[in-house]
């Protein structure tokens, strides 16, 4: 039995001194003063250790005799060093404060009053009995104490706050309870079961304190958990967020739970309210002016954005228990940043688009009017006064009158290509042979004066707008015709399937385009002959374009085409299959 004691107080030694040694390197890299305390209570608890082991068991000399009660001395220390510790959190009334302190430095003082102290198995004098029993209740009470607010005040605390805190209270419950037995148990000579129990409750609420003040980072890593899983959910959020107000609903209720904090807001660069969270919006600025009062306290977090600033009332706790989850708030900071600048693109988008809107507006009303006018009034001059003109006035009337349409025509076009993204239907599944359908009736007449003949096979099923699409077709199709030679043209459409896409081509046997132009082509009003040659605007292939990519594919010119030309552009596949 005596080993196993001996074995046991060994271990005990080289825990405590490795918990001062821990609490002291956390004070020294953090500086605060909560750390202060701890680094003072588990400090002075190694050194008492490594004294208590120093000491000889048996000794009349009167140094030995006076070190050992300086020893319990300082040791009465350790329960209210670790009260100030809490109380760094948790303010006590000004009543116990005042007894805490005269309670603990009676009992330091009062030790040295004794001639000499009881040894192990020696019966105890009754002032002494007096005193251990003073001594429990002041360990006892003041652990207790820390215990019993660490443990409520984890209530609403992030998981590692919360867990850290709790097992801190069960140290403390641990260590004040080996005291109160080792205390309590008459003094024996022969090592017993119950100084072995006491030994190991000691023991074991040093891993305890340990999980308490310093977890290793794969423990803090596992407790965090809940709240990573909760930042990616909000990550997700900020990243759907549409308008300032979203990105607060989403953002503000994380940052105040990673700090354990019950409000937060978030403001502009002038510092109006854009929303709050626990807070009423109207007194919401509060926040600022409190962050501003409690600077470097850490009881307001504030962090500043590219579009404004986030205040959280955090949790007194949250400065030494939640440091790191005040850097994940700070990186979510970040997040909510970007979706901040991504809404105000968004809005400018929405602004542009209105303004587009309104463009298209006037191109359909406004411009055409006038030409629709001139148009009238060149065909009316030709009918009224035809036979009185010469040949070069009958050739200018027809170029105003032709010029005219051409205006009109490019107006329609324009209006198509500004339409593509403000006027599109809502993606639903569309099959694409039906799109392609509705294109060749489009296309019949072209169709039957060319003999062309059209080829489709293998079409799939998407997520697209039937109307663009068959749009699409329509336009690859009639510059195949166009552009067909003096053959009937021959023009097949099939698709196949990519890594989570559809590659779809357009293909013919006509007159081909040069390598080159394949980027120019896709441009607005760029054309490769001029408009005796081949009529048409030059805007075709760029609405083919922008409509693909508003369905999130692509679109090329496959220039590895020995004959005629082959148009490729792709569509998301539908997920789960066809």
């Amino acid at each position: 039995m005596r080993s196993l004691y001996e074995f046991l107080q060994n271990l005990q030694l080289v825990v405590f001194v490795g918990l001062g040694l821990a609490a002291l390197y956390q004070w020294r890299r953090t500086r605060s003063e909560a750390a202060g305390w701890l680094a003072a209570s588990f400090g002075t608890l190694g050194a008492i250790v490594i004294v208590g082991r120093l000491l000889p068991e048996h000794s009349d000399e009167a140094l030995v005799e006076w070190i050992r009660k300086i020893d319990v001395a300082v040791l009465v220390f350790f329960p209210y060093f670790l009260w100030r510790f809490a109380t760094t959190f948790i303010e006590p009334s000004r009543w116990l404060a005042r007894l805490a302190l005269g309670l603990t430095a009676a009992l330091s003082l009062s030790i040295l009053l004794f001639d000499e102290l009881p040894e192990q198995g020696e019966p105890r004098p009754t002032a002494f009995t007096i005193y251990v029993l003073v001594l429990l209740v002041q360990w006892a009470g003041l652990s207790g104490w820390v215990a019993v607010q660490l443990w409520r005040a984890g209530r609403g605390q992030p998981t590692v706050a919360r867990r850290r805190m709790r097992t801190l209270s069960i140290g403390s419950v641990g260590l004040a309870s080996a005291l109160v037995i080792a205390g309590a148990a008459p003094s024996e000579d022969a090592v017993t079961g119950t100084q072995v129990v006491t030994q190991l409750l000691a023991l074991l609420s040093g891993p305890f304190f340990l999980m308490g003040f310093a977890p290793p980072s794969l423990i803090r890593l596992s407790w965090r958990r809940p709240e990573e899983k909760a930042l990616r959910e909000a990550e997700l959020g900020l990243m759907q967020a549409v308008d300032p107000v979203e990105v607060a609903d989403v953002l503000l209720p994380h940052v105040a739970h990673l700090v354990g904090g019950g409000s937060s807001a978030l403001y502009d660069l002038r510092g109006n309210v854009i929303s709050a969270y626990g807070h009423d919006p109207e007194t919401a600025g509060d926040l600022l002016e409190r962050a501003e009062e409690d600077a470097g306290s850490g009881r307001t977090v504030t962090v500043p954005l590219e579009s404004g600033r986030i205040a959280v009332a955090a949790s007194p706790f949250s400065p030494f228990f939640g440091r790191e989850e005040e850097a994940l708030f700070r990186e979510l900071a970040v997040l909510a940043d970007l979706a901040l600048a991504r809404v105000q693109l968004l809005a400018a988008l929405r602004r542009s688009n209105a303004e587009l809107e309104q463009f298209a507006y006037v191109a359909s009303h406004d411009l055409q009017e006038p030409l629709r006018t001139v148009a009238s009034y060149a065909e009316m001059l030709s009918n009224r006064f035809g036979d009185e003109l010469d040949d070069k006035s009958t050739r200018y009337v027809r170029y105003v009158v032709d010029g005219c349409s051409r205006m009109q025509v490019l107006i329609n076009d324009l209006l198509d290509f500004s339409r593509v993204a403000t006027r599109g239907r809502p993606l639903e599944r569309v099959e694409l042979k039906d799109a392609l359908d509705e294109a060749l009736r489009n296309l019949t007449l072209a169709i039957q004066e060319s003999r062309a003949v059209i080829e489709a096979d293998g079409l799939p099923m998407v997520r697209a707008d039937r109307d663009q699409l068959s749009l699409v077709f329509q336009n690859l199709i009639s510059n195949s015709i166009k552009f067909g030679g003096d053959e009937p043209p021959r023009v097949r459409v099939h698709a196949r399937a990519g890594q989570g896409e559809w590659v779809l081509a357009v293909e013919d046997r006509g007159i081909g385009i040069d390598p080159k132009y394949a980027e120019r082509i896709f441009t607005i009003f760029q054309r490769l002959h001029t408009r005796d040659e081949y009529p048409g605007t030059g805007i075709g292939l760029a609405i083919c374009k922008k409509i693909v990519e508003r369905h999130g594919g692509r679109m090329w010119l496959d220039p590895e085409v020995e004959k005629g030309s082959r148009f490729c552009f792709t569509l998301p596949m539908i997920e789960g299959g066809e």
